[in-house]
């Protein structure tokens, strides 16, 4: 029988995002860290190893993103919010690990972009 390995995410956003994230993540059987900013999730990513991450789109530019991404390879992340031609501009600066949902989105767009992110 194959061993399943837990699947660990990384929630680096404000409260009520994470709240939300959380719960859906823990349902499907998720290991969830979590943070406020970027520099607070440096340390949290080089000891839990994420095998996600989630964030808010505005955190793209942030230098410590390159930082977080450097510690685990091709760490594929979830950006969220902002508006389409926002992730258009930034998509060359992107990882091909990465996925962006812009607001509103359903918690179903939510499972198939993570699934998306994982599988690649």
């Amino acid at each position: 029988m194959r061993k399943i390995l837990p699947k660990k995410a990384l929630l680096v956003d404000g409260p009520e995002d994470r709240r939300v994230f959380r719960r859906f993540l823990q349902l499907h059987g998720f290991e969830i860290k979590e943070c406020d900013t970027l520099e607070e999730a440096i340390p949290l990513v080089t000891e839990f190893l994420p095998d996600l991450m989630v964030t808010d789109f505005s955190k793209a530019v942030d230098p410590a993103l390159g930082r977080c991404r450097g510690a685990v390879d091709r760490l594929p992340v979830l950006f969220h919010g902002g508006l389409l031609p926002q992730w258009e501009e930034m998509k060359s600066m992107a990882s091909t690990k990465a996925a962006f949902l812009s607001r509103p989105f359903s918690l179903l767009d939510f499972h198939i972009a993570i699934q998306g992110l994982l599988r690649s």
